[in-house]
């Protein structure tokens, strides 16, 4: 019982990690596409990314073993983009949209993952400044 629940637990927090790293791809395309400097946002979704992977490590798990290539999530976020600003429809897919589905649809996880636009902000990614960032807490301390 306390394997299995183990399993479904880790599991959970697997596709959270998969969601997690696919977002943060995502916003590097979103940056690219609207002109900021993607070597600032490159530099910040890199550190996002790896020290998510080094939570899991740090609990003796290699997610690395088991991630998609990277140029999965680059593709991923890339076609998404391309429909995002083509308008195509929800109901045309490509052989590429076939792999990006991550939730088993027999799973029981309701819970929905964070994602960065269900995180309430102060200002906008489209009207952040694009200065260089010292660090992640600079985008979420309101300016004074």
């Amino acid at each position: 019982m306390f394997r299995s629940f183990f399993f479904l637990h880790f599991n959970k927090l697997f596709l959270l990690l998969i969601q997690l790293i696919l977002d943060m791809h995502f916003i590097v395309e979103i940056a690219v596409c609207g002109g900021y400097s993607s070597r600032n946002v490159h530099q910040l979704v890199s550190a996002v990314i790896t020290r998510a992977i080094g939570t899991f490590s740090a609990k003796g798990v290699d997610p690395q073993s088991a991630l998609p290539e990277d140029e999965w999530f680059v593709d991923t976020a890339k076609s998404a983009i391309n429909k995002l600003m083509l308008g195509t429809s929800g109901s045309e897919t490509s052989e590429l949209d076939e792999h990006i589905i991550l939730h088993d649809e027999s799973s029981d996880f309701d819970e929905t993952p964070l994602s960065p636009s269900s995180i309430e902000s102060v200002d906008s990614f489209a009207s952040a400044n694009t200065g260089v960032i010292e660090s992640p807490t600079d985008l979420t301390e309101p300016e004074a």
